[in-house]
């Protein structure tokens, strides 16, 4: 937020006052700030504003945190809280509370110098371990919560991490359409796709359909959460054969769909034109 003198005469001074919040926000922080003038020689300039800020605490990785739904079974993010060295008291984490109830926060205190969590560094006796773990049904993708807690210091009475949740979505195909070759005659056209299912989901609720008739699927697994999804094409009555379909899974109120098309015959040599010779 800045201010400025309504009118600053020639040869006089003036002031620009400015101030920044720094909430959340820990080291080095710069923010511009643009000033107009009717001054010919100069009418714009730009001022900025840096500032370093020392808190409380520092957060390992960071007060931003990311949670990916679906790629891995905890759904579970974690920071190391460390009373920063310029500080004087002790850090007593309390009051620890997460501003959605999709995500429950604990917070628990390092007694003995030791490795926590992997991606974090080794955590020091003071140190606490704060956990935000996803609770219930994955909430749309984007979304964010803030889990809140108090210190027990002067300087930062109060901090708040943030968590952004990034849900894959429940089911994956490989790619929205397939292309099967026109088969041999009297053969089934025959090709698959991969369908990925998100980690929290029942692989064993998956159902697979596929339409109109000549249209066939089969779900194969492939994995824990991976199925070969076999689409079978058999030709009857050509009249009554279309060439068009589409596949669908489906697992509870979710649904992936692909769009299926059969190339047309080949012609037979005997369907060819004669040949004509130049001449």
């Amino acid at each position: 937020m800045a201010s400025f003198d309504e009118a600053i005469l020639p040869g006089q001074a003036g002031k620009v006052t400015a101030s920044i919040r720094t909430d959340g926000y820990s080291g080095p922080i710069s923010k511009p700030i643009a000033v107009r003038t009717n001054a010919p020689a100069r009418p714009a300039l730009t001022l900025t504003l840096r500032a370093t800020v020392v808190a409380s605490v520092n957060f390992y990785p960071g007060r931003n945190l990311v949670l990916s739904v679906g790629r891995g079974d905890e759904n579970v993010v974690r920071t190391l809280v460390r009373k920063d060295g310029t500080e004087s008291g002790t850090l007593e984490i309390s009051e620890v509370a997460s501003t959605v109830p999709w995500l429950v926060a604990t917070a628990r205190r390092i007694e003995a110098a030791s490795a926590v969590a992997s991606g974090l560094p080794p955590a020091e006796p003071g140190d606490c371990l704060v956990e935000a773990r996803l609770v219930g049904d994955a909430p749309p993708s984007p979304a964010a919560a803030g889990i809140r807690l108090k210190t027990g210091l002067a300087r930062e009475p109060e901090a708040t991490v943030w968590v952004s949740v990034r849900a894959m979505p429940a089911l994956v195909v490989s790619s929205p359409r397939l292309f099967l070759p026109a088969p041999p005659p009297g053969q089934p056209a025959s090709g698959s796709a991969i369908l990925t299912l998100r980690n929290d989901l029942d692989p064993a609720a998956l159902q697979v359909s596929a339409e109109p008739a000549p249209f066939g699927v089969r779900a194969s697994p492939a994995g824990p959460r991976r199925f070969v999804l076999e689409v079978t094409w058999t030709e009857g009555d050509p009249a009554a054969s279309p060439r068009d379909g589409l596949v669908t899974a489906r697992l509870g109120s979710d649904r992936a769909t692909i769009l299926v098309r059969v190339a047309p015959p080949r012609p037979s040599p005997e369907a060819a034109p004669p040949r004509r010779d130049a001449g």
